[in-house]
């Protein structure tokens, strides 16, 4: 929920304090659920934008074929990419599990696998 919608994650917590958030989150970010990606295909043709098991995203496709890590896309890619997450979060259908994680690139498994935590509310 913190990926998806953390402004609901937020209010549910209702009394916590940032502080206490934060380390509720920091925590929750090393229990890694499992080691699998899903994918999301837009309408365009080619672009994708690959998740892991907590729905952060950690990379993206524009041809179908090659898949790049977030610090690899250039600020219009990562724009696009932004867009299509909002639309993701809000309707998580069309999601499809990648069993065969070798068309996926190296970087994207390496570095973005396992998010780094980010600023909470």
């Amino acid at each position: 929920m913190y990926n998806t919608n953390e402004s609901l994650l937020c209010g549910l917590l209702g009394g916590t304090n940032k502080k206490n958030l934060k380390k509720i989150i920091k925590h929750a970010k090393t229990c890694v659920l499992d080691e699998r990606l899903y994918i999301y295909n837009s309408s365009t043709d080619g672009f994708g934008i690959l998740f892991n098991s907590v729905m952060e995203v950690v990379g993206a496709t524009f041809d179908g074929k090659y898949h790049l890590s977030m610090n690899e896309l250039s600020d219009s890619q990562k724009s696009l990419v932004e867009a299509l997450k909002e639309q993701v979060y809000k309707n998580l259908e069309g999601m499809l599990p990648i069993d065969d994680l070798s068309v996926v690139a190296a970087p994207v498994l390496e570095t973005n696998l396992h998010g780094d935590p980010l600023g909470i509310c």
